[in-house]
């Protein structure tokens, strides 16, 4: 005979291996049961057991085995079945271990959610008729029970919300296990799909439209007060009634309930995204994969030996096919002429402007004005300094974008990073002498951002020294 624990032990031992109740909620969620298999727990707990220690082990076969699980009252009940016995636990107790767990919250669906706010109205009728008095057990009583249903449903959507945020999670999961198998893709793509769908259409609407304070509900052809204005006519009945304290608690409510709409709102938002983009995928995947069986089962038919055939038979596919009639009548894009283009001579100007701002400034010195003993400028010489043996230290290869290469560097590297930082570098790179790279300036514009500012620069290419020799900046158009 197997020793048996108290309440308190067996939940301990139970929380110390909460992956077996873990397997066993997933499973009874899965196939959508209030009841976990008997069998099911007991193979969950061999295998668990199994690396243990002998008295380790015997003590997890105890805290499991269902006359001591029933003894705990952790188990309320057993329900036998052609299948065998399933247990059924105690709510509390599950609700502990999808606290642990957030994959295993259960999504807040419509009937729950109706079930609710039908709730809240008959407490709020009730409340119409109630003395207000503390010394009446009817009136106390209803108010603990609305405090609790603001409580327990606050907690429900609070847990969802956690749940919903890692949807994301959840559709790269599914999207990785696609990419591992491309031939089986357009069956997860199809299987992801509905899966989400109906995350969506249950949960996610579902739970959006109870939190939305601009909804109206309707039911049996009735306008019903939504989540916030019952709760606005519960509390004016306490505060008609002079008791602000649970009208200020009321109100810290709404407050919550307020700011769950938007994170739910904010991921209806990106699956309703996803949503679109896989239904736009699988309708070009459809028509590209329709088209080409066409193609391939005329080209099929050309590898025969009757010559004849040799060339694949295309009038029906032609004129069933939209995009392809009048495609020869189209007219073909003509040459650039670069020589009889306005923005070709605006290039020139544009680049002969640019050489003589750089040959001026090639004769300015990099730091300009009076030497001074303020403080202030000796620390921005060493910053200068710094800077400099930074650069010298540098690896640089080619690149198209040395000024946003510079940037995301100094970004990373200087403290306190500032424009001028930017500056320095670059003006110190383009005097830089018995260097393997050249620096070329080009006529396309980009910005970087620095702090809450923007700034448009044209691009400069750090390139081989030897491939610029002779070549002039680029003109790209």
């Amino acid at each position: 005979m197997r020793k048996h624990f108290n309440t308190l032990d067996t939940v301990k031992i139970m929380l110390s291996y909460p992956d077996i109740m873990y397997q066993c909620i997933e499973r009874m969620d899965r196939v959508n049961d209030k009841h976990i298999d008997e069998s099911v727990l007991a193979a969950t707990v061999r295998q668990f057991a199994q690396p243990l220690e002998s008295a380790e082990r015997e003590r997890l076969f105890s805290t499991f085995d269902t006359k001591n699980l029933q003894h705990a009252n952790v188990v309320s009940d057993i329900d036998k079945r052609k299948e065998g016995r399933f247990l059924l636990f105690q709510e509390s107790v599950l609700l502990l271990f999808r606290l642990c767990e957030a994959s295993l919250y259960q999504e807040v669906t419509d009937a729950r959610l109706r079930s609710r706010i039908a709730s809240l109205w008959d407490v709020r009728d009730r409340l119409m008729s109630a003395s207000f008095t503390e010394q009446d057990p009817d009136y106390t009583e209803l108010t603990d029970d609305i405090m609790e249903q603001f409580g327990s449903l606050l907690a429900m959507l609070r847990n969802n919300i956690l749940a919903m945020q890692r949807i994301g999670e959840k559709l790269e999961n599914i999207t990785a296990d696609a990419s591992k198998s491309p031939e089986a893709f357009p069956q997860y793509r199809q299987s992801m799909f509905e899966q989400t769908s109906h995350l969506f259409e249950r949960h996610i609407k579902p739970t959006l439209t109870f939190l939305d304070p601009a909804a109206r509900l309707t039911g049996d052809g009735i306008n019903h007060a939504n989540l916030f204005d019952t709760i606005k006519q519960i509390r004016a009945e306490y505060l008609v009634n002079d008791k602000h304290t649970i009208a200020d608690q009321i109100l810290r409510y709404s407050i919550s309930f307020a700011s769950i709409f938007q994170p739910v709102q904010k991921v209806e938002r990106q699956v309703d995204h996803f949503l679109r983009k896989t239904r736009t995928g699988m309708l070009q995947y459809n028509a590209m994969e329709a088209n080409y069986q066409k193609l391939k089962k005329r080209y099929e038919a050309t590898q025969t030996s009757n010559l004849r055939h040799r060339f694949m038979e295309h009038e029906d596919f032609t004129t069933s096919s939209g995009f392809v009639p009048g495609l020869k009548q189209q007219v073909r894009p003509q040459a650039y002429q670069f020589g009889d283009s306005v923005s070709y001579y605006e290039n020139i100007f544009s680049e002969i402007e640019l050489r003589l701002s750089q040959l001026a400034t090639s004769q300015t010195s990099i730091f300009t004005g009076e030497s001074s003993k303020d403080n202030q400028a000796g620390k921005q010489l060493e910053r200068a300094e710094l800077l400099y043996q930074w650069l010298e230290d540098q690896p640089f290869r080619p690149t198209e974008d040395m000024i946003a290469t510079l940037h995301y560097r100094l970004n990373d590297w200087l403290e306190g990073y500032h424009f001028p930082d930017l500056l320095t570098a670059i003006i110190r790179l383009n005097h830089k002498t018995g260097w393997d790279y050249e620096l070329t300036t080009t006529n396309r514009f980009a910005y970087i951002a620095i702090d809450n500012d923007a700034f448009l620069y044209r691009r400069r290419k750090l390139v081989d020294a030897g491939l610029t020799q002779g070549e002039p900046a680029d003109h790209e158009q």
